[in-house]
């Protein structure tokens, strides 16, 4: 937050004026203001931190309703617009959070960053703003593959069964599944599988008659269920032929993922939960149920304050 720099550009800017009297006099205002605004950005920054909103509400909206406030560069007008966001949005004002950020995308020059597009896709499905959410997923994913990793799964899954309710034929859908794919997302800490969005691209291509793209899609799953989708679904056996053999060794090869997984996240609950239920599909109950028992008893034997699970919360159940 504390991106107070750019007045050094107002103020190194009155260096290139001619020195007159009516120069210095510029020079003078420009520093000048350069201070105030300095000033108000630094009391949000420090409004924010402390939670008042605001304050920050305030100190925002006096460095944006400024008259200088345009010839800031534009990576700082969309830095306001963005805090500002995230002061009202903590102000349970999330319709005003929202138009922030629309006064932000219309700053010349494209200087929205992946914070920006993180917060609109935080604010947008919170409005049922469906098209406007996938819009900023799909960005995500575009323009910054690196981090779109960083995405819980559960909000990347709300987004794209939002895409549903956007009467475009699916192109928007299809749009955001391509961007996910070429991105190729992979949640952090998280062994559960997101193959079943390339099967839902999958099944737009077959849809639209993308014979080459559809199987192209089909050859890269692996997943158990993508495979007996593939095999019980008629239309489908012009794209990928599967058989049972082949099916039995994409459990077991899950299986393999998923102890490895929980070999390599030891607090998290997830890994005994993901091994127990391929087991099972496997016919192997009674191994199942001593990985849920180990894991159970490791759970309630452990002191209160030190309980060996991170995500009891949403896995234990």
């Amino acid at each position: 937050m504390r991106q107070f720099l750019f007045v050094a550009a107002l103020v190194g800017a009155s260096a290139l004026i001619p020195v007159s009297a009516t120069a210095l006099d510029t020079a003078a205002r420009v520093s000048d203001q350069s201070q105030y605004l300095q000033k108000w950005l630094a009391d949000a920054d420090s409004h924010l931190q402390a939670g008042d909103f605001k304050k920050a509400i305030k100190s925002l909206r006096t460095i944006i309703d400024n008259a200088q406030f345009g010839s800031l560069p534009p990576d700082t007008q969309v830095l306001c617009y963005r805090l500002l966001s995230i002061a009202l949005l903590n102000s349970n004002a999330p319709e005003e959070a929202y138009d922030a950020l629309e006064r932000a995308r219309h700053v010349p020059g494209d200087a929205t960053n992946y914070e920006y597009w993180r917060l609109r896709l935080a604010i947008a499905p919170r409005l049922k703003k469906h098209q406007d959410a996938v819009e900023a997923l799909t960005v995500l994913a575009s323009r910054f593959p690196h981090r779109i990793q960083e995405i819980d799964r559960n909000i990347v899954f709300s987004i794209v069964y939002s895409s549903n309710e956007i009467q475009d034929g699916k192109a928007s859908k299809r749009r955001l599944l391509e961007a996910l794919q070429s991105a190729h997302y992979t949640p952090q800490e998280s062994g559960y599988s997101v193959e079943s969005l390339s099967f839902e691209l999958f099944e737009i291509y077959v849809s639209k008659g993308e014979t080459e793209k559809a199987a192209t899609v089909a050859a890269a799953l692996i997943e158990p269920d993508s495979l007996i989708r593939l095999r019980i679904d008629k239309r489908y056996n012009a794209y990928r032929h599967v058989t049972d053999a082949q099916i039995t060794a994409a459990y077991e090869a899950q299986l393999a993922r998923h102890r490895d997984f929980a070999y390599r996240n030891p607090t998290l609950l997830a890994g005994p939960d993901l091994v127990a239920l391929d087991l099972n599909d496997l016919d192997r109950p009674e191994e199942a149920l001593k990985v849920i028992d180990e894991a159970l008893n490791k759970h309630d034997r452990a002191p209160v304050n030190r309980k060996p699970y991170d995500d009891v919360a949403t896995r234990l159940n």
